[in-house]
């Protein structure tokens, strides 16, 4: 009996340790990648390891890095991070019964696909080139006596190995003209202009040689036979951040990052899918590449690019498991939302996850020009924050003795991180040079500070506003003039992660038509709540007409900021403000629960050609309830905002994540799922 107790135990040790094992490998990022490295700067909470794959791009590459990048963290250490109340939540809608539950559990539970412009929602749906018409049709089974399989294997291999010395050719001596010219237009249309084929006289007999194509031909190709100047496409990542997979291909395709463009940021943490442009780039280029959790396809030529806000919102489909409530009670939570709507917060995924140094606290301290408190913010140590072991070491040294040339030399890449980029501005212009420290980062690095703190001033705008006068109009509330376009397209959250300069994006607000007006007190009587808009506060926007704008002056003023000095003396960012709706509802709401009884197993699948999924196994009379929800929302909006009110819960991904340590826990306890892992 003691024997098979000691088995018992040992296995459940090397569960425990895969748990971490894998834990790790889920939160391990590229060490190249430069705009992952700001999300690092802020800290990382992560749920629970999704055991399929890690979020790098190369798990290999990473190995061979050594233990300098490895994550800093130790396992059975408490996860901290920033809760509601951090961030100016605080308010509901309703106040009817929520329920318990587990939000983004695995980040396979988490799916988001954007809706274009003609309110289509993106889908990748083909890895297939785009078809060139100039090739003309092939009827059914005209190659078949002229290409073999193992012909089309030879070239399938020269064409994903790149080997330019390799080709295929092929005796069409005996053939027709015609079955000769099949040959070449399914050539043509298997790999677009990256092979190329020609017929030439050897020894008497005509050979038909199939190799790659020249770099010179394919630009020629691509700048003179295109539809179009700018290459649309499909993006569908898992738990990769939108600017990460930008970055990947920049460095792939060896092209700058302004030629891609895109119409909004997505989630990391999730399944998502969304349309890019890329400007003079052939689809086989595309085609041809091999990325880690990121799949490309549904390529077509275009006159014009993609432009942040080109797109109508986002579908959400969600999971929820570990749900204690019974469909009933879910079901009127769904109803009130449907009709009451939510309050429109910035989510929890705007400021960040440190409660050491929140991004919202380091653009305080760059609005009030103390541009040593932003540096040390950023350099001070995290402890309980994931982070990379030299990125940890380099801040550790920073902190205990100011010594900036220590700390820069045990960063590797330091350009790839903001930490980096700033100790490096230290050590060349001086210890206490910490303006110059912060020219070094990207505009849009530092944008992000700023419109974090003009994020905490709204939302706790919007809560005081809700506690002391309800959801009732009032009169010297602003809505939109009636000839404004839907400004709701472009956020501040797109506009800070953008490649553009401010002022283009500034441009690009001016030319969506933001105007705005007060409502008298007649307006207020026949208004709607879902009309009524505040401000993010900023030089460039009208505030209400009210007492509510004397709040906006109270809260600038206890943290020690005037809207009139940041126009006039700052000098990394200009102070703009944009428009929110306080309330906002989903559209073509649909949701269902289901039972199952493995804890881990994916709820939902994704669907992409070539790929083969299996059907998750629901049990009718499952151990475990979730409940699988999709909405549709506007731009801007957050999908955790919806799960508050729908829930009535705590949506800060610290406390998630505690939710899933008691799940985890549980699992490594219960006697039947020891069994189950003997």
């Amino acid at each position: 009996m003691m024997e098979n107790e000691n088995k018992t135990l040992s296995v459940l040790e090397r569960f425990r340790q895969l748990q971490s094992q894998k834990q790790e490998d889920l939160n391990t990022l590229t060490e190249t990648n430069k705009v992952s490295s700001m999300y690092l700067s802020s800290g990382t909470n992560v749920n629970h390891d999704d055991g399929k794959k890690n979020s790098t791009f190369n798990s290999a590459e990473n190995n061979r890095k050594g233990n300098k990048y490895k994550r800093d963290h130790n396992q059975s250490e408490k996860h901290q991070g920033l809760v509601e109340k951090d961030i100016g939540i605080s308010q509901y809608v309703t106040s009817g019964p929520g329920f318990i539950g587990i939000i983004k559990h695995r980040y396979s539970d988490f799916h988001v696909n954007e809706i274009d412009l003609e309110d289509n929602v993106v889908h990748l749906t083909s890895t297939e080139l785009p078809i060139d018409e100039s090739v003309g049709e092939l009827s059914e089974g005209e190659l078949s006596p002229s290409l073999t399989s193992e012909q089309l294997e030879a070239l399938d291999n020269i064409y994903s190995t790149k080997e330019k010395e390799k080709r295929v050719e092929i005796d069409v001596s005996d053939i027709s003209k015609e079955q000769r010219l099949a040959i070449h237009k399914e050539v043509k249309r298997r790999y677009g202009v990256e092979m190329d084929s020609n017929t030439e006289t050897v020894d008497n007999k005509k050979i038909l040689k199939i190799c790659l194509s020249s770099k010179d031909k394919i630009t020629r190709q691509a700048t003179g036979s295109c539809k179009g100047d700018f290459l649309h496409f499909v993006v569908n990542k898992e738990n990769t951040d939108t600017l990460e997979v930008i970055h990947i291909l920049t460095q792939k395709l060896k092209i700058k990052q302004n030629n891609i463009s895109h119409a909004g940021t997505k989630d990391k943490r999730a399944v998502t899918t969304q349309k890019m442009s890329i400007k003079k780039i052939l689809a086989e280029k595309l085609k041809a590449l091999s990325l880690w959790n990121v799949y490309l396809g549904n390529y077509e030529y275009k006159n014009k690019s993609l432009r942040l806000g080109d797109h109508n919102g986002n579908r959400f489909r969600i999971a929820i498991r570990e749900i204690n409530a019974d469909d009933s009670t879910i079901n009127n939570s769904i109803n009130s939302i449907k009709e009451k709507g939510f309050l429109n917060y910035f989510g929890n995924q705007r400021f960040g996850c440190s409660v050491v140094a929140p991004t919202h606290v380091i653009g305080k301290a760059m609005l009030q020009s103390d541009w040593k408190e932003a540096v040390e913010l950023i350099l001070k140590p995290r402890p309980n924050e994931r982070s990379y072991e030299d990125l940890t070491n380099a801040r550790k040294i920073y902190w205990e003795t100011k010594d900036a040339k220590k700390a820069f030399k045990c960063l590797r890449h330091y350009d790839k991180s903001i930490e980096g980029k700033i100790l490096k501005g230290l050590v060349d212009n001086g210890a206490n040079a910490y303006m110059n420290a912060l020219e070094r980062l990207p505009r849009n690095m530092l944008s992000m500070y700023s419109h974090a703190f003009q994020s905490l001033v709204w939302n706790k705008i919007v809560s005081r506003r809700v506690k002391e006068f309800g959801l009732v109009p009032l009169a010297g509330d602003l809505v939109y003039e009636t000839n404004t376009c839907n400004i709701d397209n472009l956020d501040l959250e797109e506009t800070m992660n953008s490649c553009e300069e401010d002022e283009k994006s500034k441009e690009h607000l001016a030319n969506k038509g933001l105007k705005v007006r007060a409502l008298t007190e007649e307006e207020a009587r026949e208004t709607k709540m879902f009309e009524i808009v505040y401000p993010t506060p900023g030089n460039d926007v009208t505030y209400p007409k009210n007492v509510i704008a004397d709040w906006y002056e109270e809260i600038l003023a206890e943290n020690g900021i005037e809207s009139e000095s940041i126009k006039q003396n700052n000098r990394f960012f200009a102070w703009y403000g944009s428009y929110r709706k306080i309330l906002n509802k989903p559209k073509d709401v649909l949701w269902k629960t289901v039972r199952y009884n493995e804890q881990n197993m994916d709820i939902l699948i994704s669907n992409r050609p070539g790929f083969t999924v299996e059907e998750p196994l629901f049990i009718a009379e499952g151990k475990y309830k979730a409940l699988i929800i999709e909405f549709s929302l506007s731009p801007s909006s957050y999908a955790t905002m919806v799960l508050r009110e729908l829930m009535k819960c705590e949506t800060a991904s610290s406390h998630q994540a505690s939710l899933t340590a008691k799940l985890i826990n549980n699992l490594e306890e219960s006697p039947s799922k020891k069994q189950k892992i003997n």
